[in-house]
């Protein structure tokens, strides 16, 4: 029997296999990190998404609603958790913003109510306030737009409130 061909000590095999520890436990750290970030990343990018598209539908709607009359509700000085807006063509009569169970609603006239958010975030807290006389129309936008995190994981936690300004063009 031959003692002298090489082979691994006792020292070798515990020092090897304590390095590849270290190593695979700062890889499972960095790629928990990296997932976390990302999903993050990505609850923010919905959101801001959401609540830009959702407001500038809004606003859209404002500007062309007809110049003479184009809010039916909220009237000068009132507040609103709708807007009710008239339509240049009497078709769509009115247009109707809304919520329903953290989703924003669009309604034009006889059809019915098109769900305008998405089911990846909540839609709430939305107001209309009509800052205008009866001459003019100015009206406030505000609603929170948060992702629809049902697992309670906190990296998909994310709100932002929206707000912004619009009036009725005048033609």
């Amino acid at each position: 029997m031959n003692r002298n061909r090489p082979a691994f000590t006792l020292l070798e095999i515990i020092l090897y296999v304590f390095v590849f520890g270290v190593l695979s436990v700062a890889l499972y750290n960095f790629g928990n990190i990296s997932f976390r970030t990302n999903a993050y990343s990505q609850s923010v990018a919905e959101v801001e998404l959401s609540g830009s598209a959702l407001m500038l539908k809004i606003v859209d709607e404002i500007n062309r609603a007809a110049a003479n009359g184009g809010v039916n509700y909220p009237g000068p000085g009132l507040a609103s958790s709708s807007l009710s807006l008239l339509s240049q063509v009497s078709s769509s009569n009115p247009i109707i913003f809304s919520l329903n169970n953290g989703a924003m609603m669009m309604k034009e006239g006889a059809s019915s109510s098109l769900a305008l958010s998405s089911n990846r975030v909540r839609v709430s807290d939305l107001s209309f306030a009509n800052l205008g006389t009866a001459s003019s129309t100015v009206l406030q936008i505000n609603f929170m737009v948060a992702t629809n995190n049902s697992d309670g994981i906190k990296e998909y936690n994310y709100s932002r409130v929206f707000t912004s300004a619009a009036n009725t063009l005048q033609r």
